[in-house]
């Protein structure tokens, strides 16, 4: 099974960083049901920024904690990139 690792632009221009294995439905129940993460309960997602498919849940979770690290400039510049060329490793595809 193949996780994604996602960046959601949320309401006041946040930007909201999670894992999941099918990004339309995890950004539907962020959206629409209480199973939403309590910062997208706060500021709703507006739209599905980036994402990147890797290979295991380990990779999704350690890719995860590198975006988080990254200043608010670091994930624009990241979200307007066509490849994940940031990280240099060819294990992370872009999909969105």
């Amino acid at each position: 099974m193949a996780y994604c690792v996602y960046i959601l632009r949320c309401r006041g221009d946040r930007l909201y960083t999670g894992i999941t294995t099918d990004v339309t439905r995890r950004f539907s129940e962020h959206r629409d049901s209480p199973r939403g993460a309590k910062f997208t309960r706060a500021f709703p997602p507006e739209s599905i920024a980036a994402a990147w498919e890797v290979d295991s849940k380990s990779d999704a979770l350690k890719l995860e904690a590198r975006i988080k690290r990254l200043t608010r400039a670091q994930k624009n510049a990241l979200i307007g990139q066509n490849a994940m060329d940031a990280f240099e490793d060819p294990a992370y595809r872009r999909t969105v």
